[in-house]
């Protein structure tokens, strides 16, 4: 993963949030991004900072990185916002977001309600939304959204975490879009 990660991103002395990344695809991705020599990571996610989480913030700074954990629910725009300021005076600056955070919905289509949609849009949908305005202004390296192919082939009882992936997947070519206008900056890319 990390030469898939410096062909997006020059790492050195840089400082990227990951959301969701306390556990699985984005716990591994802060691991790469601090294996590859980023300045700061900050992991933010919606849990408390728990002993679980101050027992897995020295494993991350052992591979060279200052670590940082958020509590953050991405799905309220204003925690966002104040998260991307906090992280601009602390830092100094942001270069990269990795969007992991997400939650997978376990219904099928025709018994999905208002809070399971709820659920599956918080994160990916509202997350993704907010993570976009709050660095609209930023000089982002990039903005990488992590999806899933469910978004392409469906799964069986995950209508609603299909559908918010590929809300991800047409956003980032959005952002890119806005890219080309110069109304962002960075790569913007949907990963499955």
């Amino acid at each position: 993963m990390n030469a898939y990660l410096d062909s997006l991103f020059s790492l050195e002395r840089r400082t990227a949030i990951v959301t969701g990344g306390s556990s699985g695809i984005g716990r591994g991705i802060a691991h790469a991004l601090a294996r590859a020599g980023a300045a700061t990571v900050v992991v933010a996610g919606r849990s408390r900072f728990d002993e679980t989480k101050r027992r897995q913030l020295p494993d991350l700074a052992a591979l060279g990185a200052a670590v940082e954990y958020r509590s953050v629910d991405i799905a309220q725009r204003a925690q966002v916002v104040e998260l991307v300021a906090e992280i601009q005076a602390q830092f100094g600056a942001l270069h990269g977001v990795l969007h992991c955070a997400g939650v997978a919905g376990g219904r099928l289509l025709a018994a999905l309600t208002s809070p399971d949609l709820h659920a599956a849009f918080a994160a990916k949908v509202a997350g993704t939304r907010h993570l976009d305005l709050a660095t609209r202004h930023l000089p982002l390296d990039l903005f990488v959204l992590f999806s899933s192919l469910s978004a392409r082939t469906g799964a069986r009882g995950q209508a609603a975490y299909a559908a918010a992936n590929a809300f991800m997947d047409e956003y980032a070519q959005y952002r890119h879009e806005l890219a080309a206008l110069g109304e962002r900056s960075g790569r913007s890319r949907s990963e499955e």
